[in-house]
């Protein structure tokens, strides 16, 4: 409520300084969407957002002064390339860039990396959408009002998972990690799924259980296995990307040589 706090402020301008003005692009839009949601006023939600985002991105835009201060052209070379051309979907070659931007992926490519990252915990949403009876004829107006009506958290947690899935699902640059903060809402929406599911579809819990258990004996299997056989020789014969054999062969050292933590 205080639009004056200094705390959104220099969260905002740390998010600035790791991502760019995205860093206080998204968070405040989102916030803005679902202040809409809610009723506001439109030029009321606009200027709020602006007098949140503008000072982080005054201090980014001091940082980036200085940083062209040392490295010139080279540098708003680099700040294009990862804000405009990554978002274009622009070449390495036309942006002048010796480094890749990042794996191309589909549009889709969020939503199975999303459903893993949350795995085993993502299977019962999954399994609700085969067994739950479905209306023939559904309002939309009453589907979007429900929508709207929903508790603020939910709405907010919805919103965001959302909003950050279609941004990320756009450019052809993509890579799990971006998606990172949508999973602390990703988790209270799924809390949200276990709780109703529990009375409507008590069996489906069970299923859960049973699956759990399985994965992981399945993983203590292959942990017990690493540490005594180096697995990465295993995977060069089908793996031959050199990034990914890399990774492997990180995974497979350190299980061979654990830590007394670990």
């Amino acid at each position: 409520s205080d639009v004056c706090s200094s705390d959104p402020v220099v969260c905002l301008a740390c998010a600035c300084l790791v991502k760019g003005p995205v860093g206080a692009v998204l968070p405040v839009g989102v916030f803005a969407i679902y202040l809409l949601l809610r009723g506001y006023n439109f030029w009321k939600v606009l200027l709020k957002s602006i007098l949140v985002a503008l000072p982080a991105l005054l201090i980014l835009g001091v940082w980036y002064y200085l940083a062209y201060q040392v490295k010139g052209d080279s540098f708003l070379t680099v700040v294009f390339a990862e804000n405009i051309g990554r978002f274009l979907g622009m070449k390495d070659q036309a942006l002048g860039i010796e480094y890749t931007l990042g794996h191309e992926g589909p549009i889709w490519y969020y939503i199975p990396a999303l459903i893993l990252g949350l795995m085993p915990w993502s299977i019962i949403p999954i399994l609700l959408l085969f067994v739950l009876k479905y209306k023939k004829k559904t309002n939309t107006s009453s589907l979007w009002n429900r929508f709207v009506n929903l508790d603020k958290f939910t709405l907010f947690s919805v919103l965001v998972v959302v909003i950050f899935v279609v941004f990320y699902s756009l450019p052809t640059s993509k890579r799990s990690v971006y998606i990172m903060p949508v999973y602390p809402f990703a988790a209270y929406l799924l809390t949200k799924i276990f709780f109703s599911a529990e009375h409507i579809k008590p069996r489906l819990f069970k299923i859960l259980y049973k699956g759990t258990v399985i994965v992981a004996s399945l993983l203590l299997l292959l942990s017990i296995t690493a540490y005594f056989v180096d697995l990465s020789s295993f995977t060069a014969v089908w793996v031959h990307d050199a990034k990914t054999t890399y990774d492997i062969a990180l995974f497979a050292r350190a299980f061979q040589h654990p830590s007394v933590l670990s």
